[in-house]
C-alpha cells in the first residue's frame, strides 16, 4: 500500500496523501521525504487474520531519482509495526497499529476503525466520522 504516493507510473497514486504533513515543519519534511522515496507499506497477516505485520519499503534513492518504486524493505530491528484486532472484534471493524523503534516495545500508535462497508454503505463506526479530523485521510 502506497502511503504518501510516490512515482506515479507504477501504481498512478502520485498526489495520494494520508497523514497530515502540516502539523509541524519536521513532519512535513519527514512525509515528503517518504513520498519522494515512494514509501510503501506491505501487509502480513496472520493465519486467522486477528493481526499483521507492517513492513516498510522505500525507495533508497528518491532525493536523486524519485520515479524507482520502492524496492528496500527496512529491518524489523529498526522499525517493526503491526496491527491487531481489538477484543471482541472478529469482523475486521477495530484494529489498533502498534509501531516499535529500535527493538523497542511495541506501543500503541492509533485505532482503526470501519466507517464504510466494502458496498459504500454505512458501517459500525460510521458516526465517528463526523468527529475524523478532516487534515487525515479516511478512505474506504
Amino acid at each position: 500500500m502506497s502511503v504518501a504516493g510516490g512515482s506515479g507510473w507504477k501504481d498512478g497514486t502520485a498526489g495520494l496523501w494520508s497523514g497530515d504533513p502540516g502539523k509541524s515543519c519536521y513532519d512535513g519534511f519527514l512525509f515528503n521525504l517518504g513520498r519522494s522515496c515512494s514509501q510503501t507499506y506491505k501487509f502480513t497477516f496472520a493465519d486467522d487474520y486477528l493481526s499483521a505485520d507492517i513492513d516498510i519499503l522505500a525507495n533508497l534513492t528518491g532525493l536523486c531519482c524519485p520515479c524507482v518504486p520502492a524496492w528496500f524493505t527496512f529491518p524489523r530491528s529498526l522499525f517493526h509495526f503491526t496491527m491487531k484486532q481489538d477484543l471482541g472484534s472478529t469482523d475486521g471493524t477495530e484494529w489498533t497499529r502498534y509501531n516499535s523503534y529500535f527493538g523497542r516495545e511495541p506501543i500503541p500508535y492509533y485505532k482503526l476503525l470501519e466507517v464504510f462497508q466494502t458496498d459504500g454503505t454505512p458501517g459500525r463506526h460510521f458516526e465517528k466520522l463526523a468527529a475524523a479530523d478532516p487534515n487525515v485521510l479516511v478512505t474506504f
